[in-house]
């Protein structure tokens, strides 16, 4: 049994919604962007939105990102790679500083508001209140669906949103896998001990995909070198 807390919703209620333009897709956004409190944690959820929607993160190649520290500075340093390269490098992060679209950017620049609402446009109109997504399962889906069918890249990276294991970024299939170092942080839904939270992060390791790690600590090393041995993925070290 997974060691992540799970939080019973307290309350039903309607989450997903139509909307006639951008102005509207955002002020929902805000309305809603405590929900994930009420909800269990897990992939079901999103798993099924993305089979309604023809499975779009399998349409892409990706990079999965996790950890506690140097997440962020880790996608924008692989970002600025890719886009020197010659590269169109797409890239999902949380949260934002001013505006739901940065979520979602390539080499970049942010989704542009149109593009953010023919997403949310054809989202909706698929998934037909079949499932009811968190906000940010909602955002992770869209990201999935606009990499694969409104603009697609060379690339992108996925930042994951809390955790690992069971976090709605982790239906990604990556080139490669990264955690950074690991700390403690989320305690409500991740606990307080360290090993535990390193291990929701190395859920994010998948069988034959090969993962770098920036983590020092030997009893965090020795964790994240049995789980990449279950997987048959190679734990390469970056010193």
């Amino acid at each position: 049994m997974s060691h992540i807390r799970q939080l019973k919703p307290k309350w039903q209620y309607k989450f997903m919604e139509n909307f006639a333009n951008i102005d509207e897709c955002l002020n929902w956004l805000e309305r809603k962007k405590y929900i994930r409190r009420e909800l269990h944690l897990g992939l079901e959820r999103v798993k099924l939105a993305c089979q309604l929607l023809s499975n779009p993160e399998n349409k892409q190649k990706t990079i999965h990102i996790t950890g506690t520290n140097g997440k962020g500075s880790t996608t924008a340093f692989l970002s600025s790679i890719f886009r020197e390269s010659g590269l169109r490098a797409g890239s999902f992060i949380s949260p934002h500083l001013t505006s739901w679209n940065e979520r979602i950017s390539i080499n970049g620049s942010p989704i542009s508001n149109d593009d953010f609402f023919a997403a949310t446009f054809q989202i909706l109109d698929k998934l037909k209140q079949k499932v009811q997504l968190t906000i940010f399962e909602f955002l992770a889906v869209v990201s999935l669906y606009y990499f694969a069918k409104i603009n697609p890249v060379d690339i992108v990276i996925y930042e994951v949103g809390l955790g690992g294991e069971h976090d709605a970024t982790n239906v990604v299939l990556p080139l490669v896998s990264i955690i950074t170092n690991i700390d403690y942080d989320h305690f409500r839904y991740l606990g307080n001990k360290l090993e535990g939270i390193a291990k929701e992060k190395a859920g994010i390791i998948k069988p034959n995909v090969p993962c770098f790690t920036a983590e020092t600590r030997p009893k965090i090393l020795a964790l994240l070198r049995k789980k990449a041995s279950e997987k048959r993925s190679k734990l390469i070290k970056i010193t």
